[in-house]
């Protein structure tokens, strides 16, 4: 799995506090940030895949406001922005090999 998020998600984990050859067996990662329109998050963690054993990573990215406004053309333009980011992370973060596997996907016209 870190290999996995090394060369497909461009996350190389290291730690120096504790000395062993093992990688973790668990792994859940939550990197916040400030933008201009709200925080972003993004969330990493280790799931199964599909109710199996076979070990997945699960994604998620999520943009909170930083106020309420019920204006439509403010929740538009903003829902516009976090789209775009949100997207451009899932560009860079999938970038090469496995980016263009998403090509041959059904889907692939909600992701570029």
């Amino acid at each position: 799995m870190y290999n996995y998020l090394r060369e497909n998600l461009h996350i190389d984990i290291k730690q120096s506090f504790y000395e062993t050859q093992e990688n973790p067996y668990s792994l859940n990662l939550r990197f916040n940030y400030q933008i201009d329109f709200g925080k972003l998050e993004v969330h990493l963690q280790q799931a199964k895949k599909n109710n199996t054993d076979e070990d997945g990573i699960l994604i998620r990215t999520v943009i909170a406001d930083a106020e309420a406004n019920s204006d439509e053309t403010y929740i538009i333009n903003w829902l516009d922005q976090a789209h775009q980011i949100t997207s451009q992370i899932f560009r860079k973060m999938t970038e090469g090999e496995l980016y263009e596997s998403f090509k041959s996907s059904k889907y692939y016209d909600r992701i570029k």
